[in-house]
């Protein structure tokens, strides 16, 4: 992308050039007869005029093509960064007042922003994640409703749309959905909602085989799917180390050190295990959370059970 980026740049500063070394004005001089030996003939100043004109309807073209080469997506991948420290925000919370506070602070921001329809599906969904997470079972009825919820609008945004027109990240949020309305579903109801949960994190990762948010969610899948599915720890270790790996941002480090150190925890072991909770401070070392972690890994607890 980097290098598509500059070869665009390139053409793009080249066009500038041209058109400006065109578009200087002739010099005027003291002397007619010099003026009229200087002076193009008709028939060449008309071709100049309409080479200049081109030259400017392809500097506009140049501009408008870097625009929506760049300026989208990294605006998208902004917004989804953005995300992420909101959500370090809500684990590294003081109290519910405090996480209450910053969703409905996220929540006014989305709807302010200037996002596309996709954007806005994707954070909502996002956002819908980290609410059904937090309340939980403790309030079963509001969970699965919000879940529920945001499942359908989804189903509405992707209806005769396939699963690659979609952004990766709109796709795995939707898998989150879909993988915790199973636990509230039995029997094929379950079946299905976990099997198309691991398709849409499949295509997320076809879209995109360094998206180290998409390798984390599906290590989740994967750590609580059964053997004859593929899941278990091994599985799901591997896939949270490729999140590692991968991740970019620090925020993105964070949570896939994070995860990962209770993948090792149920491998039993501690070392690996303690030295990602480290590694996951130091990046941000005024943040609780990985302590309270630590607390629950020694009582036989990980801290997403």
């Amino acid at each position: 992308m980097l290098f598509f980026f500059l070869i665009i740049w390139a053409a793009f500063c080249d066009i500038i050039a041209k058109t400006r070394l065109c578009g200087v004005p002739l010099p005027l001089h003291s002397s007619a007869a010099l003026r009229n030996r200087l002076a193009p003939a008709p028939t060449i100043l008309a071709a100049g005029t309409r080479n200049l004109h081109t030259m400017k309807i392809r500097t506009a073209a140049a501009v408008a093509a870097l625009l929506s080469v760049c300026a989208v997506p990294l605006c998208a991948q902004a917004a989804y960064n953005d995300f992420l420290t909101f959500k370090l925000a809500l684990y590294t919370a003081e109290d519910r007042a405090a996480i209450q506070h910053h969703i409905d602070e996220y929540q006014t921001k989305i709807e302010a922003a200037g996002y596309s329809e996709e954007e806005k599906l994707t954070l909502r969904t996002l956002l819908t994640v980290e609410r059904a997470d937090l309340t939980g079972k403790a309030d079963a009825k509001q969970t699965y409703r919000l879940l529920t919820e945001q499942n359908e609008r989804c189903n509405t945004f992707m209806a005769g749309k396939k699963d690659g027109e979609a952004n990766e990240w709109l796709l795995v949020g939707w898998a989150d959905v879909k993988s915790r309305l199973a636990g509230f579903v039995s029997g094929q109801a379950m079946y299905d909602e976990a099997a198309r949960s691991r398709q849409l994190y499949t295509a997320a990762l076809k879209r995109n085989k360094k998206f180290s948010q998409g390798h984390l969610s599906y290590g989740m899948w994967l750590f609580f799917a059964p053997p004859i599915a593929g899941g278990g720890v091994s599985a799901a270790l591997k896939e949270c180390s490729k999140a590692v790996s991968y991740a970019v941002t620090p925020e993105e480090k964070y949570f896939a050190l994070l995860y990962r150190s209770q993948m090792y925890v149920a491998d039993e072991n501690e070392k690996e295990a303690a030295a990602d909770l480290r590694a996951a401070h130091e990046l941000f070392p005024q943040e609780t959370f990985t302590q309270i972690v630590n607390e629950g890994n020694k009582n036989g607890k990980l801290f997403f059970e």
